[in-house]
């Protein structure tokens, strides 16, 4: 890794907890939350309504609150991300994941 390609990440990895903080459901404590399955869905008792690649992922209230956060990743250097609904959620969340699309510079 060179010298610029370690200061880039090390930006990127100073600017991204302001932004999941701005943007992001945060915990008493000040933390993003993330998903987790459910006890029934852990213990067997209930299929899983999301696959296990959604566990720990941060959560937000609005699809707004995802895209936005979204842009702000991808203006410090994240990959093309996209908001998509959680199906575990009961009262409905959102999360974020690559946008394969954009990724490989297709147009849509």
């Amino acid at each position: 890794m060179t010298d610029f390609a370690r200061l880039e990440r090390e930006l990127h990895d100073q600017q991204r907890p302001a932004i999941l903080a701005q943007h992001a459901r945060l915990s008493k404590n000040g933390r993003p939350e993330v998903c987790t399955p459910s006890r029934a869905e852990l213990s067997g008792e209930q299929r899983r309504r999301e696959g296990k690649g959604s566990d720990g992922k941060v959560i937000y209230d609005t699809v707004a609150d995802a895209r936005a956060a979204a842009r702000k990743l991808e203006a410090i250097g994240a990959r093309p991300m996209i908001a998509y609904p959680c199906r575990r959620s009961r009262h409905g969340h959102y999360h974020l994941k690559t946008d394969k699309h954009r990724a490989e510079g297709s147009d849509r």
